[in-house]
């Protein structure tokens, strides 16, 4: 990140790859907005381990908006794409994740956004094998 960009300055999707999501095509929904989202100006797309909301995987976030893609399957980045370049979210997409969980959540890596801003340390969405 730039030393000027700050968090208000850039979006950032996070897609889970882990087990549950990668079945349901989330690898290919990462691969596909990661391309796709290269032109779209403060994008940034980040793999994450897992958000813990696996039934209803494969689960995409975006920040700083606190949006949540659920039941997104292998051919879905349009949607997520859709809402990066228009900001419309598919209601079939969202609304899926318990309130409770969709708080910590968005606690969570706010946190890491911010601590990434401050001192650019490791990113905590990247596990021990640098995922």
């Amino acid at each position: 990140m730039k030393d000027s960009e700050s968090t208000q300055d850039r979006t950032v999707v996070y897609v889970c790859l882990n087990d549950d999501c990668c079945k349901r095509g989330s690898q290919t929904i990462y691969d596909e907005l990661k391309a796709e989202a290269a032109d779209l100006e403060h994008v940034e797309v980040r793999e994450y381990i897992c958000f813990g909301n696996c039934d209803f995987g494969a689960n995409t976030v975006v920040l700083p908006d606190r949006v949540w893609f659920s039941g997104l399957r292998q051919g879905d980045s349009p949607v997520v794409l859709q809402y990066l370049r228009e900001g419309v979210a598919s209601p079939t997409h969202t609304g899926k994740v318990e309130e409770e969980l969709a708080e910590t959540t968005w606690e969570l890596l706010e946190l890491d956004m911010e601590d990434e801003e401050a001192d650019d340390p490791e990113p905590a969405h990247k596990n021990a094998s640098g995922r």
